[in-house]
């Protein structure tokens, strides 16, 4: 019975996720990684759609991992400002291919990622520590992925996060200061102590310990203020609006807040506010 009821809970997680040359030091805890390891980049243009060109790109992350990403750029020249994204629960790098594209065409950079995925396991405290270990390494990818967009020459960095996505971006707002703007959508998250009340009694202290290190909540409250856009739909069908509202009201003031009368997957007006957002920002290269 606790099994299934941990398991549960972290299906209900998931759902909710659904200046110089120096290199800023790596926050302690699981979103650490080695800035100075060599990327061992590896870029393929494979195909031009109009007058953008797609990039199948990878770069190391550790010794035993390569991150996988597609990169959208449009001709060469001056420093462009790049846009990191990121997809949700489920998803790989081709969730938001069209949106990069469109990045591209303004004049920056634009760089989808395949997120950590969670190792398979059926013990209960190892699904738990394995949730917490993608969460952490999905951090560290996009840190990562800012490594190698700086080796590019981008100087202003943006980030883009979809659903579990977002719950990641609420996260590298507090630990990741070369993030200059970062959009979140349909993002939620619900206070650890609400997990910690439903679990077993004694399961309580490992889950409250693993789930405090990748706390979103937590996290975003460290942000810079007036760096992070939300989005959220009035009628999402899958983060409940209890969530939503709590990663919401986590971060400090001031931040932009946008409803819309949308579902999970929003609307094509709020992916046009998320570019014109960070094109204020960001300004691009025409």
């Amino acid at each position: 019975m606790a099994l299934r009821l941990l398991l549960l809970l972290l299906a209900v997680c998931a759902l909710a996720a659904c200046g110089g040359d120096e290199k800023p030091a790596a926050p302690a805890g699981p979103f650490a990684y080695d800035a100075d390891e060599p990327l061992d980049a590896r870029d393929e243009v494979i195909e031009r759609v109009q007058d953008v060109d797609l990039h199948d790109v990878s770069f190391a992350a550790g010794t035993r991992t390569r991150i996988r990403a597609y990169m959208f750029t449009r001709g060469e020249g001056a420093a462009r400002p790049a846009v990191i994204l990121l997809h949700g629960a489920g998803g790989d790098r081709t969730q938001l291919v069209s949106l990069a594209a469109q990045w591209a065409r303004t004049g920056g950079i634009a760089l989808t990622l395949d997120a950590a995925q969670a190792r398979n396991t059926t013990n209960a405290r190892e699904e738990l520590r394995a949730q917490r270990d993608a969460a952490a390494q999905s951090v560290v990818r996009v840190r990562r992925a800012i490594d190698y967009v700086e080796s590019l020459g981008s100087e202003q960095i943006g980030f883009i996060g979809f659903s579990a996505g977002a719950r990641t971006g609420a996260i590298l707002a507090g630990v990741e200061p070369r993030l200059d703007a970062l959009v979140l959508w349909s993002g939620g998250a619900t206070p650890v102590g609400d997990y910690v009340a439903e679990s077993p009694p004694d399961l309580r202290p490992l889950v409250r310990s693993t789930l405090h290190a990748v706390d979103p909540l937590r996290w975003l409250a460290r942000a810079r203020p007036n760096t992070v856009f939300f989005q959220a739909g009035r009628r999402d069908e899958i983060v409940p609006g209890k969530a939503l509202r709590a990663l919401i009201a986590a971060a400090p003031k001031p931040q932009k807040v946008q409803w819309y009368d949308a579902g999970h997957q929003l609307t094509e007006g709020a992916y046009k506010d998320a570019q014109a957002w960070l094109a204020q920002r960001l300004k691009p290269v025409k």
